[in-house]
């Protein structure tokens, strides 16, 4: 079966299959690459206890605080915007379709994204604040 089938590559789904391409695809069930995938998620759940359901991603919003404006104002907590950039540190299994296959995220943990501003529900684990958005929330990658 090719990408454009709607079938499996063996155990790729088509959006793994399209983002890692031919190459990658001949590999993919290697042992080193298992140890990777497990290693990068023991280091998600050592990160959050949550883990996210369907096509909903886990930020870390940055924190860059600028206080002080160009022409030298202190600009006050209250009056800063909300952070628009982050590290996922979690993302669920993908996008369930009507026929039951999942959708693989094109987004993975580590990366860094910025996201719409008024998206998402906040969430403190820790005394860390978190935003879990949807993958269609995120405008792009950095």
């Amino acid at each position: 079966m090719n990408a454009k089938s709607g079938g499996k590559h063996n155990g790729l789904i088509d959006s793994e299959f399209a983002r890692y391409g031919p190459m990658r695809w001949a590999n993919a069930n290697s042992p080193k690459e298992r140890l990777e995938r497990i290693r990068r998620n023991l280091r998600v759940a050592a990160k959050v206890k949550i883990k996210p359901l369907a096509d909903r991603i886990v930020i870390e919003p940055s924190d860059e605080e600028v206080s002080q404006s160009a022409g030298g104002i202190y600009i006050p907590d209250t009056a800063k915007e909300k952070p628009q950039t982050g590290k996922v540190v979690a993302a669920g299994p993908g996008r369930v379709t009507d026929e039951g296959k999942t959708i693989a995220l094109t987004i993975k943990v580590g990366d860094d994204v910025i996201y719409s501003k008024y998206a998402g529900t906040e969430y403190t684990e820790d005394g860390t604040e978190y935003l879990v958005v949807r993958e269609s929330d995120i405008l792009a990658t950095l």
